[in-house]
C-alpha cells in the first residue's frame, strides 16, 4: 500500500484569495517524505543534518495541479518511491481529500470560486500531483554515492507493496 500522510491546509499556507499556495504543494509532499522515513530504522534527525555524509537531495521537482486547495482542507497526500539507478530515486505523491467533500455553496463561509468542473474533478481525481528525483552523493566529493541499504530497502519495500494494490 501507497504511503499515506494526513494534514490540514492552514491559513498562513494560503494566497489573497484563500487558496493554497503553489510552491506549498511541494512542502506538502516533503512532510509526506520525511514522515515515511519516520518509519523506518533511519535516523531521520541525522539524514536530513549536516552529519549525514551520504545527502539524498533533490535534484528535479515538478506540480501539477488540478483544483484548488483551501484554508482548512483535509488532505491526504500518498506517495510511492520508485528505485532509478543505484544512485537515485523518484518519489511520485498524488493530494486528495481526506474525505469527500459535500457541494460548495455560494456564502460567505464556502469559497464560491471553485467552477463546478474542477469540484467535481477534484472528487474522481487529485487534486495536485508532484514528482521529486533524488541522488545520493558524497559529501566530501559531491560525486554519486550509492544508495545505503536502509534507503533502498525503503524504496523497494514502498515500491513494492504500493503495486501490490493495482
Amino acid at each position: 500500500m501507497a504511503f499515506r500522510y494526513c494534514r490540514t491546509i492552514r491559513f498562513q499556507e494560503t494566497d489573497a484569495a484563500g487558496v493554497a499556495y503553489f510552491a506549498n504543494v511541494l512542502t506538502y509532499c516533503h512532510e509526506a517524505y520525511e514522515a515515511a522515513l519516520q518509519e523506518t530504522p533511519i535516523d531521520v534527525k541525522r539524514f536530513f543534518s549536516a552529519l549525514n555524509e551520504y545527502p539524498v537531495p533533490v535534484v528535479h521537482a515538478q506540480a501539477d495541479y488540478f483544483a484548488p486547495m483551501f484554508v482548512g482542507d483535509a488532505i491526504a497526500i500518498t506517495l510511492i518511491p520508485k528505485p532509478l539507478t543505484l544512485y537515485s530515486y523518484e518519489i511520485r505523491y498524488a493530494l486528495h481529500y481526506q474525505q469527500p467533500r459535500p457541494p460548495v455553496e455560494h456564502s460567505l463561509v464556502a469559497p464560491s470560486s471553485v467552477a463546478p468542473s474542477s469540484a467535481a474533478q477534484s472528487e474522481s481525481g487529485p487534486l495536485a500531483t508532484a514528482l521529486t528525483r533524488h541522488v545520493c552523493i558524497s559529501k566530501a566529493t559531491r560525486r554519486k554515492q550509492p544508495i545505503d541499504n536502509y534507503l533502498t530497502d525503503w524504496i523497494v519495500d514502498l515500491a513494492a507493496s504500493a503495486a501490490s494494490d493495482d
